[in-house]
């Protein structure tokens, strides 16, 4: 009996050490934008929609809150939009000119706990495209992710995908195959010309969101995790002889 329960256990390790290096490098090949504590502390504020008081604190360990109190009246929803707006700092982990260029990566990540009484919804948004004396008007193009419900002392991860985005601003584009109808899904384009990066939460109920944000862990977290399943494998062989 001793050495089924043994077997049982090693092959639970073993599970769970396949699945974890399994993970690993399907995130590795993904290529996930994540943002860091300090991009998000120091570089984020309110691109759209209004709110009595947001208070932004880097709190101990991972994560940055987002305290924001008598959010108003947005496009027929009490909902708020903050962001790292253009130029987007080089923290954000783009490249090439105004460190924009965020071709390397399929998808924008992060995760949310909510902290508050309430549920909150969350969204992740983008903006492409260079204007103004630079650029070209018409160029600005608003994209967003699936919207998650988040339940009081809930994280849940939110996930901009670049091959899928709702997609605001296009119609006006000269190339008649970037012309999506509004609120279609659709592959963002101009990678390379990112000029803003955030979230945005609408409450469920009430005016008010408290949330913790942080960054999706990185596969070489996920690997050193991994390679502590192996050790307890290890550990529990020497264990049974």
């Amino acid at each position: 009996m001793i050495k089924i329960k043994q077997i049982l256990r090693m092959l639970t390790c073993l599970f769970l050490f396949t699945f974890t290096i399994t993970f690993t490098f399907s995130m590795a090949d993904a290529n996930v934008l994540t943002l860091s504590d300090e991009e998000l502390s120091s570089h984020f504020i309110i691109k759209f929609g209004s709110a009595s008081l947001l208070t932004i604190t880097d709190v101990s360990g991972l994560g940055v809150e987002f305290s924001a109190t008598d959010i108003n009246l947005y496009e027929s929803a009490y909902k708020l939009g903050v962001s790292d707006e253009y130029p987007v700092s080089d923290l954000a982990g783009g490249t090439g000119l105004h460190d924009a260029n965020f071709t390397e990566y399929d998808s924008y990540e992060m995760f949310f706990e909510n902290i508050g009484t309430t549920e909150v919804n969350v969204s992740l948004f983008m903006n492409t495209g260079f204007t103004g004396t630079s650029g070209i008007s018409y160029a600005d193009t608003f994209w967003g992710g699936s919207w998650v419900t988040i339940s009081p002392d809930e994280t849940q991860m939110a996930t901009l995908d670049f091959n899928s985005a709702e997609t605001w601003g296009a119609e006006d584009e000269l190339d008649e195959a970037w012309q999506y109808t509004n609120g279609t899904w659709n592959p963002i384009f101009r990678l390379d010309q990112v000029t803003n990066i955030g979230f945005q939460v609408i409450p469920a109920s009430g005016t008010s969101a408290d949330l913790i944000v942080s960054a999706v862990p990185i596969p070489s977290a996920l690997l050193l995790f991994s390679s502590g399943i192996l050790g307890l494998l290890s550990f529990r062989k020497k264990i049974s002889l």
